[in-house]
């Protein structure tokens, strides 16, 4: 279950989609999973990293694709599989926020896996 500022951000996104205004917009996936914090070895939750890739979305002025995420699963932890992460590897456009410490500022990044399909 997501948190409720999170289903409004997406609610308002999905809105996107019968708006002309947005009928040539991009279709942006989003992707989140638990991090670490290596300043504090907090975990950081996906929700907060969705909640920050949604608002990306809509500075982008895009439309929404799908959400992705792996609950309990890491990329620090060795062999854990991300099915998320999986999926995100055959869409076209994905966004992701990184890790704390990997971008000051916390802005999700843009990364063209390959070209899927829609």
């Amino acid at each position: 279950m997501l948190p409720p500022q999170v289903n409004d951000l997406i609610d308002t996104l999905r809105a996107h989609e019968d708006d002309p205004a947005f009928a040539d917009a991009p279709v942006l996936d989003v992707y989140g999973r638990i991090s670490i914090n290596p300043e504090t070895g907090e975990t950081e939750k996906f929700d907060r990293q969705i909640e920050d890739t949604l608002r990306e979305v809509l500075l982008l002025r895009a439309r929404l694709g799908e959400v992705l995420r792996d609950d309990g699963k890491s990329a620090w932890k060795a062999g854990a599989k991300r099915p998320g992460w999986e999926r995100s590897l055959v869409r076209p456009l994905v966004l992701h926020t990184p890790a704390p410490s990997m971008l000051p500022g916390r802005r999700a990044l843009a990364t063209r896996i390959a070209p899927g399909p829609e």
